[in-house]
C-alpha cells in the first residue's frame, strides 16, 4: 500500500483554502520573480502552478511577447487559474494562449 497523497481527494473547498492560505507562499514567489529579473519576451515554466496566482504575475512580467507555461496535476486548481485569467488572457480549453498557458499534468496541452 502506498503512502503517496491521492490526487483524487481535491475539492472546491480545498481550492478555496489553498487560495486563502497561500498568500504567504505567493509573496515569497513574488520575491523569487524579482530575483529572477524576468524581462519582456522571456519564457517561464511554473511547475505546480496551483490556482495560477504566481503564474499570472510571471505572465505580466514577460509581457505579450513572452510565454508562461503553468502545470499542475489537480484539475480544480487549473480551472481556478483559468477563471482568474478570464478577461485578461485569451482562453481556449485547458490552455491560455499568447502570454500564459495552463494545463493539468495529466492532459495534453490544446494547440
Amino acid at each position: 500500500m502506498s503512502n503517496a497523497p491521492s490526487l483524487q481527494l481535491d475539492s472546491a473547498t480545498l481550492v478555496e483554502e489553498y487560495d486563502r492560505l497561500g498568500i504567504r507562499q505567493f509573496h515569497h514567489g513574488l520575491q523569487l520573480l524579482d530575483v529572477l529579473g524576468l524581462r519582456e519576451g522571456e519564457r517561464v515554466l511554473d511547475v505546480g502552478c496551483g490556482t495560477g496566482r504566481l503564474t499570472e504575475s510571471a505572465a505580466q512580467r514577460v509581457g505579450a511577447h513572452g510565454e508562461v507555461l503553468g502545470l499542475d496535476p489537480l484539475p480544480l486548481r487549473v480551472q481556478r487559474a483559468l477563471e482568474r485569467a478570464q478577461g485578461r488572457f485569451a482562453a481556449r480549453g485547458h490552455a491560455l494562449t499568447r502570454r500564459m498557458i495552463i494545463a493539468t499534468a495529466h492532459k495534453p496541452l490544446a494547440h
